[in-house]
């Protein structure tokens, strides 16, 4: 006989003890594996969450960097469009002005005989004073007139300038 047969029910109560013991060593073990398997799971999602993150960052970027990369090359258009203009303005001003230099050399040719046949013109030796006097302002007359057709003429090419150098600057994609 032993000491378990001596008191009465502790055979049950052992049996029930080592019983309860397992059970709770099973749900222990059921406990980890479900919180492993939770964990595997909640990475998985969190993995899923994170890689979709950053495939639309990939995408945004990528976006971003085509549209960046677009409006570079529209302002560089725009900008070979504003250089082209103002070469083509400035060739036409510089032929402008090759004409208006031109004109004014001929013109200053013109001018320098007629002051000199108004300095030979305007002595006493003229037979008569009154018609003397009328050619020598005729001859200012003209020398007036062409002195206000130069200064008109200037004064065109340089509004023409003042139009170029607007269209330009409209043109200038940064302002």
């Amino acid at each position: 006989m032993g000491l378990l047969d001596l008191i009465p029910g502790l055979g049950t109560l052992r049996a029930l003890g080592i019983g309860l013991m397992v059970a709770g060593a099973c749900s222990t073990v059921a406990g980890l594996a479900g919180f492993a398997k939770g964990k595997a799971a909640d990475k998985q999602r969190s993995d899923l969450v994170i890689s979709n993150m950053v495939r639309d960052h990939n995408a945004a970027m990528a976006l971003a960097s085509e549209n960046y990369r677009r409006s570079e090359a529209d302002w560089r258009a725009q900008v070979d469009a504003a250089r082209t203009l103002y070469t083509e303005r400035q060739a036409q001003h510089e032929t402008e002005l090759a004409s208006v230099r031109a004109a004014r050399a001929a013109d200053a040719g013109r001018l320098r005989i007629a002051l000199a046949a108004l300095a030979a013109s305007g002595g006493a030796s003229a037979p008569d004073p009154a018609a003397s006097a009328g050619d020598c302002a005729a001859t200012a007359g003209q020398l007036l007139e062409t002195g206000l057709r130069v200064q008109a003429d200037l004064a065109a090419g340089a509004e023409s300038a003042a139009d170029a150098y607007r269209a330009m600057r409209e043109a200038w994609p940064v302002k």
